[in-house]
């Protein structure tokens, strides 16, 4: 052999495990192809949000990615007898509101690694299913029409935190976990957990106005002053079913809760920016390390009336 090919001997010999490669490359000209795509990749730049992602990280997804569409299907395919039979359905069977653990190969800044999602539409014997990726509701999280707490999902020890934006449709075989508790059981969303969540894709994929929303947008010289301001500052970024007036009296409903709220409006001596900015931040404030979300959100209501003028 020339000695131009010195290094692929010298290579071999180190690693003999490399021959057998290269011979599998060598005939097969889609694994030719991949090969010179994996080898072409760089480090991706993201210039809009300062964010980089590295060659070794976009190797990590791409390998995700083939370990998933390895997996085999997982079907009904024995009887109760364990004799073989022609599969009608997945195993085991998925439901809408169930806590399941998936593996994600993103593209970009799509969602990647591990995550738990919780089921949304899931046919029996369809790969597909439809999914709303979740995070734990850690301090720092802002809630907003695309990402909010729902509470605690047992047995999980924080509250979760829907990512609306990232709602998809994934393959089964991206499936690692369905069984959450000791007892080797599944996890369910409660009924008002599935509502909020029915309440938020009227908000984000609807455009269904929010009570945050219809604050920030009318009355511009005017703040909100509620009746129940403990209850009513959880409304923010729940949409309205119903809203009536009364001169500066706002009544309104909300889905799944018949009860009837009030809003009076009254006459504030903050300007337009700082006054949108003081009713958002309502709704997006954070946990600090002196004071919880609601403590803070109290805070900043009192100091909102203060602005209050005759």
């Amino acid at each position: 052999m020339p000695s131009e090919h010195q290094d692929i001997i010298d290579l071999l010999a180190d690693k003999p495990y490399l021959k057998d490669l290269f011979l599998e490359v060598g005939l097969d000209s889609q694994l030719t192809q991949l090969l010179q795509e994996l080898i072409s990749v760089t480090d991706d730049d993201r210039p809009l949000n300062g964010q980089v992602i590295s060659r070794s990280t976009i190797f990590e997804r791409t390998e995700r990615f083939i370990q998933c569409s390895r997996k085999v299907d997982e079907v009904d395919n024995t009887d109760d007898q364990g004799q073989p039979r022609q599969p009608t359905q997945f195993v085991p069977p998925l439901a809408k509101g169930q806590l399941i653990k998936a593996k994600f190969s993103a593209v970009g800044s799509e969602l990647d690694r591990e995550h738990f999602a919780i089921v949304w539409d899931a046919i029996p014997n369809r790969d597909s299913i439809q999914v709303i990726p979740t995070e734990s509701m850690k301090s720092k999280i802002k809630e907003t029409k695309h990402r909010f707490s729902i509470g605690k999902i047992r047995p999980l020890s924080l509250a979760t935190a829907v990512c609306m934006e990232q709602i998809t449709c994934i393959s089964r075989k991206r499936i690692v976990k369905t069984e959450f508790t000791k007892q080797n059981i599944p996890v369910y969303l409660s009924s008002d957990q599935e509502k909020r969540i029915e309440e938020g894709i009227r908000v984000m994929l609807l455009n269904e106005e929010s009570l945050l929303e219809h604050l920030i947008k009318n009355n511009l010289k005017f703040i909100p002053q509620f009746d129940n301001p403990a209850q009513q500052l959880t409304h923010l970024l729940r949409p309205l079913m119903s809203k009536s007036y009364d001169k500066k009296v706002l009544t309104y409903t909300l889905y799944n809760d018949s009860t009837e709220y009030k809003i009076t409006w009254v006459k504030t001596s903050l300007k337009k920016e700082r006054r949108v900015r003081t009713i958002q931040s309502l709704a997006n404030v954070i946990d600090t390390d002196t004071k919880d979300r609601i403590t803070a959100r109290n805070e900043i209501y009192q100091k909102m009336l203060e602005t209050v003028i005759s």
